[in-house]
């Protein structure tokens, strides 16, 4: 598990709010050292909902990502779940997709 590689994962119901629910895959966003931390993954939940967020990463569907449609990563619902929770590992998003990601993870939402 590994930045980068797509996975379906359970978020749960019900949600209080506007998080992301149910089943639907998300986009490990966790570096190699964060695996040390028992049982939890870092991960961004995927829409195939275009709401026109700038926060919402495009990712195309291909056989590599395992994804049919076009789909969007949403950065500002970044989440740690449980390893139980993630299951099938469906590919992995394009590098530029990724690094997309990580820089707006790093330059839009972590407080400085």
């Amino acid at each position: 598990m590994r930045a980068g590689d797509l996975y379906l994962v359970d978020f749960g119901q019900p949600v209080r709010g506007v998080e992301q629910a149910n089943v639907r895959p998300a986009l490990v966003i966790h570096s190699e050292s964060y695996l040390r931390i028992p049982n939890l993954a870092l991960v961004c939940p995927i829409t195939r909902v275009a709401r026109g967020v700038p926060n919402h990463v495009p990712l195309p569907p291909s056989r590599d990502a395992g994804l049919r449609d076009e789909s969007f990563v949403m950065t500002e619902q970044i989440r740690a779940v449980d390893r139980r929770f993630v299951g099938k590992h469906l590919g992995a998003a394009p590098v530029d997709v990724t690094n997309t990601v990580l820089r707006i993870i790093r330059d839009r939402l972590i407080a400085r």
